[in-house]
């Protein structure tokens, strides 16, 4: 992966590529459903969309602390392409 160097972005820092150090299918998505203020449903009801955007989600406001209204965060590369190769897009 990108050895952190991909991942150290926004003033945050990491020696490691966040796809190793929190992998997206290790993040707890039920947890975040009932967290985010943008869902309305169960995680286990979801589909791949939903659950790629809970993972954006985690990413942007646990990892790299962007919050409130118009904060967004342009999330590495490596995590958007694990997340993508986690729940692709559905035909």
């Amino acid at each position: 992966c990108c050895n952190g160097n991909l991942c150290s972005i926004h003033g945050v820092k990491f020696d490691l590529c966040m796809r190793d150090i929190i992998p997206p299918n290790k993040v707890p998505l039920a947890l975040v459903a009932r967290d985010c203020v943008f869902t309305t449903m169960e995680e286990k009801d979801m589909k791949h969309n939903h659950r790629r955007f809970l993972l954006y989600y985690y990413y942007a406001t646990t990892i790299y602390q962007f919050h409130g209204s118009g904060n967004r965060v342009e999330l590495p590369p490596c995590i958007i392409h694990a997340i993508r190769e986690l729940w692709p897009r559905e035909t």
